[in-house]
């Protein structure tokens, strides 16, 4: 006698995985999936997966966003021998039929870059990905002494990068200096005379941080004898709850100076009547604008 046919009841849709189907004899129809339960056991070797490739542009390694003034190189490596890495320069994901990576790649304008590594008989990596922005308001910045390891935002070109921050100190716009002064030279891209530039300085009292107590613009042809173009002194703190973005602006005569020193005095330390009196405060700054 012929054996009855088994009817399968499919728990997963087919090429989206792993398929267990189940005799219908083993079914209560009214309470499908299925009344009883079961523990599938699994036999099999796993897959080795290729490991994602490292992103290293300039000084930057795997990080989400490198600035730069002119050009960038950008090495892509992976630890997995005899694998390939693709990319693409468009934002766009990239698959097996993407450019392969050969050598360093000199970009010099804004490029989203993403990879994977991919080897025969192993999985394909995670993608990677890193903006790479071209920044166009200075050519370099030199800080006479460097922000805080702990807010750094991107680099010094953070400055420039024509965004400003918002009233979160941590949206990687701001760049914080704890109980000591900001300080910087820059040279600005600009080809023609200039006689405005703004800077912006944020408040958050509750966090410690504060306005300065003044601010300098110096300007200078040769990078070593500067002169005050401007000075604005905005005094010892007030007692104020509120968050704050203050754009600092100048104004002077117009002429096409080389070079640009611009220091910002910090309160010091928090002031008598702030919960954390005589704790170190802090001088947050972001976007410098030269007009």
């Amino acid at each position: 006698m012929a054996a009855a046919a088994v009817q399968l009841l499919t728990l997963c849709t087919p090429g989206a995985g792993t398929v267990i189907q189940i005799p219908e004899d083993l079914q209560v129809p009214e309470q499908r999936p299925c009344k009883y339960a079961w523990v599938f056991k699994f036999n099999g070797d796993m897959e080795d997966v290729a490991v994602k490739p490292r992103i290293a542009a300039g000084r930057n390694k795997d990080v989400d966003i490198t600035l730069f003034t002119d050009t960038v190189r950008v090495i892509l490596q992976t630890p997995t021998p005899g694998a390939i890495i693709r990319y693409t320069l468009n934002g766009k994901e990239p698959d097996h039929s993407s450019a392969i990576y050969e050598g360093p790649l000199i970009l010099n304008n804004t490029t989203y870059l993403k990879a994977f590594t991919s080897k025969e008989g192993m999985v394909g990596s995670r993608v990677v990905q890193m903006k790479l922005q071209k920044v166009n308001s200075f050519k370099w910045i030199s800080f006479s002494n460097p922000p805080s390891s702990k807010y750094p935002a991107n680099g010094p070109l953070t400055l420039g990068n024509g965004v400003t921050g918002s009233v979160n100190f941590n949206d990687h716009q701001w760049l914080g200096w704890e109980g000591a002064d900001f300080g910087i030279v820059l040279e600005p891209k600009i080809n023609k005379p200039y006689s405005g530039i703004s800077i912006g300085f944020l408040q958050d009292q509750g966090s410690w941080i504060f306005l300065p107590k003044k601010v300098k613009v110096e300007v200078s042809n040769d990078g070593k004898t500067f002169v005050k173009v401007a000075e604005k002194n905005l005094g010892t703190a007030i007692k104020d709850p509120g968050k704050i973005i203050k754009r600092v602006t100048f104004s002077f005569y117009p002429k096409e100076y080389k070079y640009v020193r611009i220091t910002a005095e910090n309160q010091g330390v928090c002031p008598s009547w702030h919960p954390g009196a005589g704790g170190k405060a802090w001088l947050f700054v972001d976007e410098i604008m030269v007009e």
